[in-house]
């Protein structure tokens, strides 16, 4: 027989496997159901999203991941402390084309972010991944193919309106002109 527990919440009696586990609780589960906690994160989220934003930066600060800094965007997104462009900010493309996601730069900086396509995206991490794994910038030019074509125009935003912040940057951006040209 599987062991059971009330949840609070709803005063539903649920078997142990419908509750989150909590290290400070004395039977070592939450005394909420993992539905009625997924509903109050979810409406603390949309009634208060500036906590919600302060919550995914203070994660960011703690553990600067893709996912986090992701989240945080989203956070800044909805209590409009970003916004998302009507464009690629690489290419030019609609928005209503084709769908933006956020770029960092570096994910210590969650909001420091700019907007491009996934044709736009995709060739731009790869030189970061590139660089960051300890091969030099001209390696990749020689390697590189028609994709280059699609990043001409991000190099030349970033290198336009963006300092440089990061080993990739540094390492990208010395070279602009001449991809450019």
């Amino acid at each position: 027989m599987e062991l059971t527990k009330r949840c609070f919440k709803c005063g539903k009696e649920k078997p142990l496997s419908e509750f989150y586990t909590h290290k400070m609780m004395a039977d070592g589960y939450l005394n909420k159901c993992k539905d009625c906690t997924k509903r109050d994160v979810k409406t603390r989220r949309d009634n208060h999203p500036e906590k919600d934003l302060e919550t995914r930066l203070k994660a960011c600060k703690k553990n600067p991941t893709h996912k986090n800094a992701s989240m945080a965007v989203d956070a800044a997104l909805r209590c409009g402390k970003l916004e998302r462009p009507d464009c690629c900010q690489g290419c030019g493309r609609l928005a209503s084309e084709t769908r933006l996601s956020a770029h960092h730069h570096d994910y210590t900086k969650p909001l420091d972010v700019i907007w491009l396509c996934a044709a736009c995206h995709r060739p731009i991490d790869k030189v970061r991944a590139y660089v960051e794994s300890g091969k030099s910038w001209s390696d990749y030019r020689k390697e590189r193919n028609a994709e280059t074509s699609y990043i001409k125009s991000a190099v030349k935003y970033y290198s336009e309106h963006k300092t440089t912040r990061s080993k990739f940057d540094a390492e990208a951006f010395i070279n602009a002109d001449d991809m450019i040209s």
